[in-house]
C-alpha cells in the first residue's frame, strides 16, 4: 500500500467510526462540523502534517486556508515554501450550495480530496455522488488517479450514507 493509499484508508477509517452514531444530534450544523474537524484535525496531526481550519471548529486549528480544513507539509528550510497537501476538505450543509464548494475540490491539487454534504434522502445521495464523479472526470485539469472520498447525510433517516471513495 503507497503512502497515499494508506492515508485514503485512515481517513475512511475515521469518517465512518465518526458517522457511526446515528440521529438528531447530525442535525445540528455546529456539531457536525466541529465533530468531522476534529477527529480528520487529530488524524493529520497524528500523521505529522501541519492542519489549518478555523480555530472555533478545531481546538488545534489555526486558520481556515482556502478550504474547510487543509493537512499541509512545509518546507521550512525554504522559508515555509509549500510542498503538499495530502488533504483537503469541504463540506456543505446547505442543499442549494453544494456544487460551488465541491468546485473548489475538483480543482485543488492534494493526494486526498473529501467532500461532505447533506441530502434530501439515500436517492439524492446517490444520485449527487454519482453528478460529482461526472464532475471530477469532466474537469479538463484533471490528473490520472486524482482521489476522492465521499458521504452525504441523509436528512430523512438522519443517517450517513455509507463512505465510498473515487479515483479519477
Amino acid at each position: 500500500m503507497t503512502e497515499v493509499e494508506d492515508t485514503e484508508a485512515k481517513i475512511v477509517a475515521a469518517l465512518e467510526t465518526v458517522f457511526a452514531a446515528d440521529g438528531e444530534q447530525w442535525l445540528s450544523r455546529p456539531f457536525f462540523t466541529g465533530r468531522v474537524k476534529e477527529v480528520l484535525g487529530a488524524l493529520g496531526h497524528e500523521l505529522g502534517f501541519e492542519v489549518a481550519c478555523h480555530k472555533s471548529d478545531y481546538p488545534r486549528g489555526g486558520r481556515e486556508w482556502l478550504y474547510d480544513m487543509t493537512w499541509y507539509v512545509l518546507d521550512k528550510t525554504k522559508g515555509g515554501m509549500l510542498m503538499r497537501q495530502p488533504m483537503v476538505l469541504e463540506s456543505e450543509w446547505e442543499i442549494k450550495n453544494r456544487d460551488d464548494d465541491f468546485q473548489k475540490l475538483v480543482q485543488a491539487r492534494a493526494d486526498v480530496r473529501v467532500w461532505l454534504f447533506t441530502a434530501a434522502n439515500a436517492q439524492e445521495i446517490d444520485n449527487y455522488i454519482a453528478r460529482c464523479r461526472d464532475q471530477a472526470q469532466s474537469f479538463a485539469g484533471r490528473q490520472p488517479g486524482d482521489r476522492y472520498v465521499f458521504t452525504g447525510f441523509d436528512f430523512q433517516k438522519k443517517v450517513f450514507a455509507p463512505v465510498q471513495t473515487f479515483r479519477v
